[in-house]
């Protein structure tokens, strides 16, 4: 029984240790997973480094066992990825005529019987069988214990070089048949040989002799050559405009032969992409969004410009090599990015998102990110490009708390205010209008005017609705009608407005029914005070039914010129300019039939001087007959304002069309291959509408697009604009994007129009594969689908660089084809009735260039 106990307490002793020892290793696990973390992230750093590489790296272990080797080698010797590891290297990739030799030494080195031998040629077999002579640089791979385990060797394809020279080895054997310049001279720098190629292509060698650039520098080469440091030298040297490689061998002690062969272009060549890689390399680094290039497979960051270090607020080498995330806050839309990155590995078409980036000191920025994956050599890159809408974003939460205000103030005004649209509908109405009138807001949003306003008075509605929309503002009386039939007199006050995207009216109306009823009891009073006219400080007349002048104010005097005996025998309508007298006779009988009337008039002097008044005619009875009292005010100081208004407006509207004229002529400039191609659409966009039937306002909006619709291409670089072979990827999303910065060229201009929308949507199709939004259907506005169609016809039957013009019919027949799919088919239908039945032609093509 002890035995047992003893037995029993030495079981929990080691059950305790051993969870001590779980607890260990649990915590060395977490290490370790910490430690293969931070492993693999070099590693990736390094195999990235190994992979941009453009030479052959290879690391051969003791057995000569491929253990590494980088994407170049991978390429110059054809294998795949990963196909070379662990094969051997000297069965596989040496040929079988060097393969024994190389070996045996190989295993001689490992052994330690002999030296590293670093530099060497030797040729290398391809999967394909052929051969490809590489210049080695090799060292020696060492254990702790200073062991050999293995070679790494950088190699650099030389088999093109090797090609040149055994040519020109071969050649050497017939130097006057050879049509490459080859010269011989000893080592005073005389000229002992030219063969006749030489002299033919330079026949002053004789005479200067060493001082020529193509023999410049000749007399370090003699010693270096003859002391066997080198079996031949190789230079290249410029003569004028040309440039040779020159082959430099010793013949004897005494002289040397020089092989020369031209390679201008080359050169050329190489300079032409050299010039390229700056190109793109400067719009990379000033382009005012940010651009970042990231692996599409782990999400490393790749490379960046200026704009996107600036954006986040850190340099360029504290971003190349993290992880995106670094980007962006640790919450948020993290999700949606990195399943942006997944789509883009099946899909090339990016998408647009808006998002947020995270500064270096920790502020949050609005961006709008576009994001295209890229093939750079082999590799999947994703590119992003950071547009930081920031200031955006602020000012549409300062426009909702600007029409939040707007409402309050709205529904604060004590008058009746109201919205309506053309027909009467009401759009809107202020709780405290709705409760005059004995209804809820809700409740008469979509009623008429006809329900709120007295029957003798529906009828001019629509008169009123004219004469706001003709001259920009209209004032009148009316009388409104609450639910249970109270009669309200208001003063109506109405200017048109933009209600959305619909033209409507404003109206503000103000209860006048007591004021109303005193101007009444006024007009009846017999014993009208003449103290009381007279203190009008504008024309005051009362007259018959016909016009025969009864009472008048001291003002009429001294505006007409007439004298009081005078006016007692005139008649109203004498005091009328000629032109005016039809007018002022209808606002009479207007105002006798009607009780009320009002005119705006030319008032005539004595002295033949006009005076614009705008006259207030009211029935009223006088000794129980009918007459009018008629009050005028001088209108000249308004007349004038309006008068100077207009010309202002004139001048603003033509240094507005010379402004657009403008921009339109900044494309033509930079693109001397569609020079009048604007012009030409808006000529045909235009003939569409019309067409059609749209309204004068919305040709004129497609006109103003028209004109500049490719504005966005101010930021294309000329080179891609007018380059006659077919375009890069990289290229054609450059040339994408000029709809959207054509939309934020235009979209801080209050145009009349949509004008930045319809730049914007030039190139969207109806089945949504347009770009840059991808719309479809009636997102896509109308005008847009005109500038569409109008922009493929023009620009199929126009000359481009990289292609002829198209006939006319081909053009219509594209157009009818693919009506209802790319098209809109009325616009369609349109486009084609012009040219078949309207004998539509667009207008001569300017010279472009």
């Amino acid at each position: 029984m002890k035995d047992n106990d003893k037995t029993q307490a030495q079981l929990i002793k080691e059950l305790a240790q051993l969870r001590e020892r779980l607890a260990e290793l649990e915590a060395t696990g977490h290490k370790r997973n910490r430690f293969e973390e931070t492993l693999r992230l070099e590693r990736d750093k390094a195999k990235h480094y190994l992979d941009i590489a453009e030479v052959i790296l290879i690391a051969l272990n003791k057995k000569g066992e491929i253990t590494l080797i980088n994407r170049k080698g991978n390429q110059i010797l054809g294998y795949k990825e990963g196909e070379l590891l662990g094969k051997n290297w000297f069965t596989t990739c040496v040929p079988s005529h060097r393969r024994k030799q190389l070996k045996s030494r190989f295993l001689e080195l490992m052994a330690g019987k002999i030296k590293l031998t670093e530099f060497y040629e030797d040729p290398a077999l391809t999967k394909a069988g052929t051969e490809r002579i590489m210049a080695w640089h090799n060292s020696l791979l060492n254990d702790a214990q200073g062991n050999n385990i293995g070679t790494l060797s950088s190699g650099e394809d030389i088999t093109e070089r090797k090609q040149a020279e055994k040519e020109i080895e071969r050649l050497s054997f017939f130097p006057k048949l050879n049509p490459m310049p080859i010269v011989e001279f000893d080592q005073k720098g005389q000229l002992t040989y030219a063969n006749p190629a030489a002299e033919q292509l330079f026949p002053d060698l004789d005479k200067k002799q060493g001082k020529h650039p193509f023999l410049a520098e000749l007399k370090p080469y003699f010693s270096e050559l003859r002391e066997k440091r080198k079996q031949y030298i190789v230079r290249e040297v410029r003569v004028g405009d040309s440039w040779y490689s020159q082959v430099i061998v010793l013949l004897d002690p005494e002289h040397i032969r020089i092989y020369s062969a031209d390679i201008t272009e080359r050169k050329r060549a190489e300079e032409a992409l050299r010039e390229s890689e700056e190109r793109y390399h400067v719009l990379f680094e000033e382009a005012r969004d940010g651009i970042a290039l990231a692996d599409a497979d782990t999400g490393i960051l790749l490379d960046c410009n200026r704009a996107l270090a600036d954006l986040i607020g850190r340099n360029r080498a504290e971003l190349i090599g993290q992880h995106q995330a670094i980007l962006h806050p640790p919450s948020g839309n993290n999700t949606g990015i990195s399943s942006t990155f997944k789509k883009h590995l099946t899909n090339k078409e990016g998408q647009v998102l808006e998002t947020q980036v995270l500064t270096m000191t920790g502020e949050i920025r609005e961006v709008e990110i576009k994001a295209n994956l890229l093939d750079l050599q082999g590799r999947k890159v994703l590119q992003g490009l950071f547009h930081d809408i920031t200031e955006r974003k602020q000012a549409e939460e300062k426009l909702r708390e600007s029409e939040t205000r707007f409402r309050t103030l709205f529904e604060a005004i004590p008058d009746t205010v109201l919205v309506h649209d053309d027909e009467g509908t009401i759009l809107h109405i202020n709780e405290i209008g709705a409760h005059r009138l004995e209804w809820s807001a809700q409740d008469l949003v979509g009623k008429n005017l006809r329900a709120i306003v007295s029957p003798e008075n529906r009828a001019l509605i629509a008169d009123h609705i004219r004469e706001t929309h003709k001259i920009g503002w209209c004032r009148f009386e009316t009388t409104y009608v609450s639910r249970s039939g109270w009669q309200i007199v208001a003063e109506v006050n109405e200017r048109p407005i933009k209600y959305g995207k619909k033209k409507a009216i404003l109206s503000v109306a103000r209860d006048i029914t007591e004021r109303k009823q005193a101007e009444k009891a006024l007009v009846g009073e017999k014993n009208f005070s003449n103290a009381v006219i007279n203190s009008s400080p504008g024309l005051l007349f009362v007259f018959g039914e016909k016009g025969n002048i009864i009472q008048w104010n001291s003002n009429a005097e001294k505006v007409t010129g007439y004298s009081s005996q005078e006016i007692s025998k005139m008649n109203v309508l004498e005091f009328v300019a000629k032109d005016d007298i039809k007018i002022a006779a209808e606002a009479v009988q207007e105002a006798l039939t009607q009780g009320q009337a009002s005119v705006e008039i030319d008032v005539l002097t004595k002295s033949g001087k006009k005076t614009p008044f705008y006259i207030i005619g009211l029935r009223t009875k006088i000794e129980n007959a009918n007459c009018v009292v008629c009050t005028g005010m001088d209108v000249t100081e308004r007349k004038q304002a309006e008068a100077e208004v207009k010309r202002s407006y004139e001048q603003l509207h033509e240094t507005f069309i010379s402004t657009v004229n403008a921009l339109a002529s900044i494309v033509e400039m930079k693109d001397q291959y569609t020079a009048g191609h604007q012009p030409r659409v808006t000529q045909l966009a235009c003939a569409i509408a019309e067409e059609m039937g749209l309204s004068e306002e919305q040709i004129e909006g497609i006109r103003m697009a028209a004109s500049i619709h490719d504005i966005g291409k101010i930021i294309v670089p000329a080179e891609i604009l007018n380059k006659p072979g077919a375009l890069t990827e990289i290229q054609y999303e450059m040339i994408k994007m000029h709809p959207r910065a054509g939309y934020d060229i235009l979209k801080g201009i209050k145009f009349p129009w949509p004008v930045a929308e319809l730049v914007l949507q030039h190139h969207e199709l109806m089945d949504g594969s347009g770009y840059p939004q991808g719309l479809s259907g009636d997102e896509i506005m109308v005008e847009a689908r005109i500038l569409m169609v109008a922009n493929v016809v023009e620009a199929m039957t126009s000359h481009r660089p990289y292609r002829p013009a198209f006939d006319i019919k081909e053009a219509l027949a594209e157009i009818a084809q693919k009506k209802g799919i790319l098209y809109d088919p009325i616009v369609a239908d349109a486009c084609v009735k012009l040219f078949a039945e309207k004998a539509f032609a667009f207008f001569q093509r300017r010279n472009a260039l």
